[in-house]
């Protein structure tokens, strides 16, 4: 699962950021393309910005089983979206910690400090 792949990478400080979405598609060798494709990567290039996988809104998350993934969606009330959430409530301060030390790190270069920044304000709200 997605979820467990990001989880993994982010301990070691590989952050991933993507988008899920659904639609027809097709394959011709080694070439795929269709709605969802176009979807996902518009998602990713242009809307997850920061890193977090962004699910698309053609997918009804009332849809989704709550009481097995409710802690691994997460909502931004700000722009309406949903994400998953990667991060136990057990690995926060891990997170908070490399945070801290990139933030640092990328003080100067702040295209990548604000993508750290982000991940350690939403960390919060996972706890």
């Amino acid at each position: 699962m997605l979820y467990f792949f990001q989880r993994e990478l982010g301990k070691n400080e590989i952050f991933l950021r993507g988008g899920i979405s659904v639609g027809k598609f097709s394959n011709y060798d080694e070439i795929t393309f269709g709605e969802g494709l176009v979807n996902a990567y518009i998602l990713e290039s242009e809307v997850a910005k920061f890193p977090r996988v962004v699910i698309s809104l053609n997918i009804d998350i009332t849809q989704i089983d709550n009481n097995k993934y409710k802690n691994l969606i997460h909502r931004d009330e700000k722009n309406e979206l949903y994400y998953l959430n990667f991060m136990s409530k057990s690995e926060i301060g891990q997170y908070k910690e490399i945070c801290d030390k990139n933030i640092k790190k990328y003080e100067t270069n702040l295209g990548i400090k604000e993508k750290y920044v982000w991940l350690k304000k939403n960390a919060r709200g996972f706890e």
